[in-house]
């Protein structure tokens, strides 16, 4: 499955980007990415579908895996990456996606 397909069977919700735009712009990030891992490879789900996976020396990686199994990897890029900044924002978007994933059904 190509990364736009992806995106087409679940594209983010707003009050998703929204909160990966404002944490991205709060944190002086040069690059935030949301991967998901669909049969085996990742895919890039925010910001844009033609990101490539791919090692980067000055990225942080957290994975986050979803109550429905869905895998997913946040990617940060920054001077001032902290780990609790990571965990910060790996927990509220395992919040807002289990939210979303619930009142979508």
């Amino acid at each position: 499955m190509n990364p736009q397909t992806m995106l087409e069977i679940a594209p983010l919700a707003a009050a998703v980007t929204t909160l990966l735009d404002s944490f991205s712009h709060t944190h002086a990030l040069r690059e935030l990415k949301v991967w998901s891992r669909v049969n085996g490879d990742w895919a890039c789900v925010y910001p844009r579908s033609d990101a490539l996976y791919g090692e980067n020396p000055k990225s942080h990686r957290m994975p986050l895996e979803l109550d429905d199994g869905a895998e997913l990897e946040i990617e940060l890029e920054g001077d001032e990456v902290r780990e609790t900044d990571l965990r910060f924002l790996a927990d509220a978007l395992r919040q807002a996606l289990s939210y979303e994933r619930e009142a979508r059904s």
